[in-house]
């Protein structure tokens, strides 16, 4: 197996199983006016600038509801605990850049460049390229794909047995999931 190809989940008599689809996370669209989504992003951040004086990012409330799913199957079927991890790409690119965080902002020319060159001297170019292609730049930006790819890399790295997580040992919450984050 290549460093890239990601195995085949395969029954006891050998045959490949296709995914639970009870575990597989699907989008259910609600729809709420700008109004109020503007109105409960401001209770938000009102509530975590009282607790320790930084607010909600709109990017980090666009979130809250696939934590929120991702939790709800965690929950209710132990078994997925097994496959799903919790992944930063920054701390994914530290290790990946031999341990030395990168302090270049990864939407500048220098922090893309050495985000994009990690990426590419481990996958190829033309894996990133062909994602690229597939996808177009609105809304899927060029460094969503490398954070993708860091993900990837880190989930190789879970597979082996060769990732790192903080804090090591991961918590455990009170029903018995693990809270730690993986690179």
């Amino acid at each position: 197996m290549s460093h890239h190809e990601i195995p085949e989940l395969k029954s006891d008599n050998g045959q490949v199983k296709p995914p639970d689809p009870e575990v597989l996370l699907k989008a259910e669209r609600r729809r709420f006016s700008a109004e109020y989504k503007r109105r409960i992003l401001q209770e938000a951040d009102a509530v975590s600038k009282s607790i320790d004086g930084r607010g909600v990012g709109a990017q980090a409330w666009g979130l809250y509801s696939r934590i929120r799913e991702v939790d709800r199957i965690l929950r209710a079927k132990p078994l997925a605990r097994r496959f799903i991890y919790e992944v930063h790409p920054e701390l994914s690119f530290a290790a990946w850049n031999s341990g030395v965080s990168l302090a270049q902002a990864k939407k500048s020319t220098e922090g893309m460049n050495i985000r994009t060159g990690l990426v590419d001297d481990y996958f190829g170019r033309e894996a990133r390229n062909a994602v690229r292609h597939r996808h177009p730049t609105h809304p899927l930006a060029n460094d969503d794909i490398n954070d993708a790819f860091a993900a990837l890399w880190t989930a190789e790295r879970i597979y082996s047995g060769g990732a790192g997580v903080i804090p090591d040992p991961p918590h455990v919450d009170s029903v018995g999931i693990e809270m730690g984050m993986w690179y």
